[in-house]
């Protein structure tokens, strides 16, 4: 049996500008692609002062169609966090706050599936943007992590907001266990994997200092495995404006198709 599966990454910016306007255009962006499984960054805790307790994400599922979600703030910052949403229903949820005292090490969170006998599970990332040696200590927190929750027959997806770039020490350490998605179609098509964060057409970047030249912080990876995966596409999502909207965030998203065979 051939089982397509879609998965998507997307920093949603947490930040108050045009919040109501960001959030229509993020619900369209997100019924025009409609990804099985939905890793979100920067995520609300609260989105209306009169719910404190609902998170965008809720707003988000309820506003898209997705039955099946998460949500995880962070212990630094418990205004925002990481969350997934998804169309395929799981049986339990996991979250790297739960293995560690290391602050650092809240950056993960992760869902196991099993849909027509296949196992695979997806895990979400945010990694600190500070210092590249904080990011090798979470990649290798969460490399563990993964392994002692995984087992042979499962196929392990990592995605998130890595604060960090193609060719860094991150990157290279991460191919040393993952399948870079974009890049790998890149390579096969003859092309560059396109930039997530780019100042040059998204306004909103605008009056971000730190980032001057177009990059690409947001991943997805697919563990190197003999098991039959293969890549069909990959592509950006919000990177154009859909008509009677604007960007929906600062960052561009990442949406992969795949089949498992």
């Amino acid at each position: 049996m051939i089982r397509s599966l879609s998965i998507a990454t997307y920093n949603i910016w947490h930040h108050p500008h045009k919040r109501q306007e960001r959030f229509k255009a993020l619900c369209a962006e997100i019924k025009q692609h409609q990804p099985d499984i939905l890793l979100l960054q920067e995520v609300m805790s609260t989105f209306h002062p009169e719910e404190p307790f609902v998170s965008i994400a809720e707003h988000l599922a309820q506003a898209t169609g997705y039955p099946y979600m998460m949500m995880d703030p962070y212990m630094d910052s418990p205004d925002e966090g990481l969350a997934i949403l998804t169309k395929l229903p799981f049986e339990r949820t996991d979250s790297s706050a739960a293995a560690t005292v290391n602050i650092n090490h809240h950056c993960a969170i992760r869902i196991p599936f099993t849909i027509d006998g296949v196992q695979f599970a997806v895990t979400n990332i945010h990694f600190n943007w500070r210092a590249s040696d904080i990011r090798l200590d979470q990649l290798q927190f969460v490399n563990e992590w993964i392994a002692s929750q995984t087992d042979d027959a499962t196929i392990e997806f990592l995605g998130g907001d890595f604060n960090d770039c193609p060719g860094s020490p991150l990157h290279h350490a991460a191919l040393r266990e993952w399948v870079d998605l974009a890049d790998s179609f890149a390579t096969r098509t003859g092309q560059v994997a396109a930039a997530t964060l780019d100042p040059v057409t998204n306004p909103h970047l605008a009056s971000n200092d730190g980032v001057t030249t177009p990059v690409r912080y947001d991943w997805l990876l697919c563990q190197r495995s003999p098991l039959p995966v293969r890549l069909q596409h990959v592509q950006l999502i919000g990177n154009k404006r859909l008509t009677h909207h604007l960007l929906p965030s600062d960052h561009y998203g990442v949406l992969a198709h795949l089949t498992i065979h």
